[in-house]
């Protein structure tokens, strides 16, 4: 008697561990690793004629709903979503404002593009907010991107602080599929064509 519980009892424990360790590998699920990517936009073509400005480019202020580094979808008229697993690299308000920066450094129509904080005397400043920056997957069979902005030019030599530019802007860019890698494609050709028009009409400005 004392022998049979001793094998109904090992009986029992040998199906608990197969049923635990069972448990534990349904558990254990793999979840994608996450993906940064980077925006880019660089300037070509030929320098314009400088004028003896310098100009600060503050920090561009980026629409809460967009300001950090999870890819954003507009799934419907009402419904946004964010993708943990795909991200940007830097902060949207960074890389924007270090690439705008740069742009306007290359172009070559300022003597100095300087940060906020920079020691160099300013003449001018520009300034302003991203108020969209996501990817519209309402429609799959058509996706697209979307970046809108606003920017100032500030005249920073009088006591009223003119602004001398105010610039509203969207562009809307289709895109070859809602994979990350095409959002991103599409976000940097929508910002390269933002930083060229934003250029244009920065050298229609006279000092």
């Amino acid at each position: 008697m004392h022998r049979h519980w001793e094998l109904s009892a090992c009986w029992v424990l040998g199906l608990v561990c197969v049923w635990l360790l069972g448990g534990c590998a349904n558990l254990v699920k793999e979840y994608p690793a996450k993906q940064y990517y980077n925006l880019t936009a660089k300037r070509t073509g030929e320098p314009v004629e400088t004028i003896d400005r310098v100009l600060q480019v503050s920090r561009l202020k980026v629409n809460d709903s967009f300001r950090s580094r999870p890819f954003v979808y507009r799934i419907n008229d009402v419904e946004f979503r964010s993708d943990y697993y795909a991200q940007l690299f830097n902060y949207p308000d960074r890389r924007i404002s270090a690439l705008l920066r740069r742009w306007l450094a290359d172009s070559g129509r300022f003597v100095s593009v300087v940060p906020p904080g920079s020691l160099t005397d300013n003449q001018w400043v520009l300034e302003g907010a991203v108020d969209r920056f996501y990817a519209d997957l309402s429609d799959l069979e058509r996706p697209s991107v979307v970046i809108s902005w606003q920017l100032r030019l500030i005249d920073n030599t009088t006591v009223r602080r003119e602004i001398l530019l105010t610039l509203q802007a969207e562009n809307r860019e289709p895109i070859d599929s809602a994979r990350p890698e095409d959002i991103v494609r599409g976000w940097n050709r929508a910002l390269t064509d933002l930083l060229r028009r934003a250029e244009d009409e920065l050298i229609a400005i006279e000092p």
